[in-house]
């Protein structure tokens, strides 16, 4: 009787040792298994990331041309005289101007004799974008002449340089066979083609 109370005595202990031992094992399942998602939501992380990380990687801001001068010296003629255009672009991959012009480089200027007023249009473009100028020549009819000279205009482009640059003087002068510029230049025959540079 005394054995088999023991022997019940026993195997309760024995059972109640493997219950702990199970829960142990249960407890280590679940302990090795934490790790596994807290590395799977870190590899999530790694690639919310590394995307975040390729979404700033974009081309970085390229300049639109820019036409930094365009104008006309002098932007108003009589009829037969001359106009200088000048232009200076930046950025730019073609530059045109129309009418009758064409394509030209990024900065220059070219002599115009347009008959009538005229509108002037510069385009200059790159990939990215394209930009527009627009200047007008006036040109004037001849007048009933009074026979006295008259100085339509009379300019220097730029009018500011530092010494050893030049600088283009223009004018338009109507009912005079000739006339001076000084100081520098003696007496001139009017022949409005081309202006002279200093």
């Amino acid at each position: 009787m005394e054995y088999s109370i023991v022997f019940k005595k026993m195997s309760a202990i024995i059972l109640c040792l493997a219950l702990i031992l199970n829960v142990l094992m249960l407890s280590s399942c679940i302990a090795m298994v934490r790790p596994g998602d807290s590395s799977q939501n870190g590899d999530a992380a790694s690639d919310s990331s590394g995307t975040s990380s390729a979404a700033q990687q974009s081309p970085s801001y390229s300049e639109s041309p820019e036409i930094a001068t365009f104008e006309a010296v002098p932007g108003e003629i009589i009829a037969g005289m001359t106009s200088t255009l000048t232009w200076n672009v930046m950025n730019a991959t073609s530059v045109n101007i129309s009418p009758d012009i064409g394509f030209v480089g990024m900065s220059g200027s070219i002599t115009i004799s347009p008959v009538t007023t005229t509108d002037y249009t510069l385009i200059a473009s790159n990939e990215y974008d394209t930009v527009i100028s627009t200047i007008g020549v006036s040109v004037l009819t001849k007048s009933i002449s009074t026979g006295l000279p008259v100085i339509h205009s009379f300019l220097a482009n730029p009018q500011d340089i530092n010494e050893g640059d030049t600088s283009s003087l223009s004018w338009s002068i109507s009912n005079a066979h000739s006339f001076t510029i000084s100081p520098n230049l003696t007496r001139l025959f009017l022949l409005p083609s081309l202006p002279p540079t200093l």
